[in-house]
């Protein structure tokens, strides 16, 4: 699965690294001059209030799942999750089991993982290596084109249709690095930068083919998804949720924040970034680009610096982390997807050793103190008088930007329905 060949240190590699250089650069200045300002923050223009019922309403999750879950393109997984032909993965959080798969030509595929014969899981393992799927009820057997290689006792099903027979095509895009499927059959082209807009250079300078999986994980929570994605957006909670942990490395309640149409970026300053305060940019250090990125509805993507998660000092190494969050059966009920990269070229084993702890921390404080935050709030909500509202300080613009955009999509279908 991570026999990749050595980094390509190409002209576009290097123009990334440039540009990622220059972008950091007007997010150190913003993040520093709060920081002078005695740690102020981007603030909006006003509150924003939403109803508990977003929260609670089984009949909105539902709109919700189909008007933005099954319809809009959703992340399945890094190029570099399935770098070689043959490799897979399986990616059934939206519902429908999709396989997602790497061909001999190189060129990724989906396929709802459903043998056409009675519709048993082809790939029942949640990822691996193969060159043909064998269904393990009847044996009919499939190649990673999706197409129907091998049918015990053809002669009992003489005449059928050969079109029947093959996997049905997923919608599915690759692009510099992210794989991207919509969660329904059908072989329309998904045009990632039109999706992503703005946001598509901030994500293609990362280089994201170029980097190996550390680890993954599930995440079960006691809570809405959009409750559960909403802690990722905001700093203001670091002193009271996190004061040994994160509040120990990163300033409470300063953030910067960027919007790309409903997509979405923060950042929090580092407590050596003071530092820097008050001296000439000649003075600063370089740090690597870093960032929590929203890529609509409820995929975070983070680019961050291992040492400031407390690693052995060296400046220019980036974490990856995506954590997808997922509606599950009841309104107060979800579930995340946690993984996280390291780049290519970070391979000697004391450096994965690094990677492996930073991950293990991260996802210690977001299971343990995130979340379990999540679950009492969200209880709260559920028995909350009518007309309850959660309110959306202007120090949470990104919160009332990503809900602002949630509802343009969600309140039109409700009312129609």
């Amino acid at each position: 699965m991570n026999d990749i060949s050595p980094i390509d240190h190409t002209q576009r590699n290097q123009e990334g690294l440039a540009r990622q250089r220059v972008v950091m650069r007007g997010m150190l200045k913003r993040m520093l001059d709060h920081l002078a300002a005695d740690r102020t923050t981007d603030m909006t223009d006003g509150i924003m209030q939403v109803e508990a019922s977003e929260y609670t309403d089984p009949a909105r999750l539902e709109v919700e799942r189909r008007e933005l879950f099954m319809k809009l393109p959703a992340l399945a997984c890094l190029s570099c999750d399935i770098p070689n032909a043959g490799d897979y993965v399986v990616f059934d959080a939206l519902g429908p089991s999709i396989l997602v798969v790497r061909g001999k030509d190189n060129k990724v595929r989906a396929f709802l993982n459903s043998c056409r014969h009675r519709s048993a899981k082809v790939a029942p393992e949640a990822c691996g290596h193969k060159t043909r799927f064998t269904c393990p009820f009847h044996g009919w057997t499939y190649d990673a084109q999706g197409k129907l290689i091998g049918m015990p006792g053809a002669e009992a099903f003489e005449g059928l249709d050969p079109s029947k027979t093959n996997l049905v095509p997923v919608p599915v895009a690759e692009w510099e690095g992210f794989v991207f499927v919509k969660a329904h059959a059908g072989d329309e082209t998904i045009d990632v930068e039109s999706f992503l807009g703005t946001l598509a250079p901030e994500l293609k300078q990362l280089d994201m083919a170029n980097t190996r999986p550390i680890k993954k994980s599930r995440i079960d929570v006691q809570a809405n998804w959009k409750f559960a994605q909403d802690t990722f957006f905001e700093g203001y909670h670091f002193a009271t949720i996190h004061p040994t942990t994160i509040a120990a490395q990163a300033f409470t309640n300063c953030i910067i924040h960027d919007e790309f149409g409903p997509h979405q970026r923060v950042m929090m300053p580092s407590h050596d970034y003071m530092n820097w305060v008050g001296k000439p940019e000649s003075e600063w250090g370089e740090v690597p680009y870093q960032g929590i990125h929203l890529i609509f509805p409820s995929t975070i993507f983070y680019a961050g610096r291992l040492e400031g998660f407390g690693a052995k000092s060296r400046t220019h190494r980036q974490i990856y982390g995506i954590w997808r969050c997922f509606p599950g059966e009841k309104p107060g009920q979800s579930f995340s997807l946690m993984a996280t990269y390291r780049p290519l070229e970070e391979d000697r084993p004391e450096d994965v050793e690094e990677y492996e702890g930073v991950t293990d921390f991260i996802l210690n404080v977001i299971e343990n103190e995130d979340y379990s935050l999540c679950k009492q709030g969200q209880q709260n909500l559920e028995t909350s008088p009518p007309g309850h509202k959660v309110l959306f300080g202007r120090n949470e613009g990104a919160l009332q930007s990503i809900h602002r955009h949630i509802d343009e999509v969600i309140n039109p279908a409700m009312a129609a329905e």
